[in-house]
């Protein structure tokens, strides 16, 4: 847009239109601040973990003893590597998780404390995130209802009955199922926690031998207590 004056100047002087325009200033506009993506873990400094799922809008601490290992690829190989000079038998048991889909697993994680650890056997848990319309969205109870059918088909027994709540003063809902099934003959119990965060399930299933369930479940508990949504 111009701006125009008309000066009258002296009649021995020709008159003259003159055209005045603002100086133009360039507007900036500022660059849109990109959302953190995927999953981070940071040591804290009493030796827990914080896990932050970014996807899906999450996190939870993990205690002192359980060694995470993130479903990125060149993590979970560094993590490996650091785990075999400290305790191969850690490593190995490690292993199996490599190839499963990062979009899926989030991470696995390994109970490091050796009273929980027997021959090729160690304590741990994975974090899975489902991207399911329904089962995302609709009541939980309903959820872990459809799981346990599910989980019977699949051969395992379901040692809870009716609902089981985790206790959480974030708000997050969360409830539990307890399982068992025998491989390579021996018997192994797992405790899935179950909840809902942007439109997915989030399942961590605590995996453990029967002796040791007590205390591993107790510890499901408590980083079932610290989830918070992002």
């Amino acid at each position: 847009m111009f701006l125009t004056s008309r000066i009258c100047l002296p009649l021995r002087r020709r008159h003259r239109q003159l055209h005045l325009s603002p100086t133009a200033t360039e507007t900036q506009t500022p660059s849109p601040t990109s959302l953190p993506t995927g999953i981070n873990v940071e040591k804290q400094s009493d030796g827990t973990t914080l896990f932050i799922d970014y996807d899906n809008k999450y996190q939870l601490t993990f205690p002192k003893d359980w060694t995470v290992i993130p479903f990125k690829k060149d993590d979970f190989t560094n993590v490996i590597s650091k785990l075999a000079e400290e305790n191969p038998q850690l490593a190995a048991a490690a292993q199996s998780f490599k190839d499963m889909d990062p979009n899926v697993f989030r991470l696995v994680a390994l109970n490091t404390d050796s009273k929980y650890v027997m021959n090729t056997f160690a304590s741990n848990l994975n974090i899975t995130a489902y991207a399911d319309q329904l089962l995302g969205s609709m009541p939980l109870e309903f959820v872990t209802g459809a799981l346990e059918e599910q989980f019977k088909k699949n051969g395992l027994t379901v040692l809870t009955n009716g609902v089981n709540v985790v206790e959480n003063s974030h708000g997050v809902n969360i409830e539990y199922i307890d399982t068992e099934r025998t491989a390579k003959g021996s018997k192994i119990v797992q405790r899935v926690l179950v909840f809902q965060s942007n439109q997915k399930l989030v399942m961590i299933a605590f995996t453990t031998l029967p002796q040791f369930s007590k205390d591993v479940f107790a510890e499901g508990d408590a980083i079932g207590g610290s989830i918070e949504f992002k």
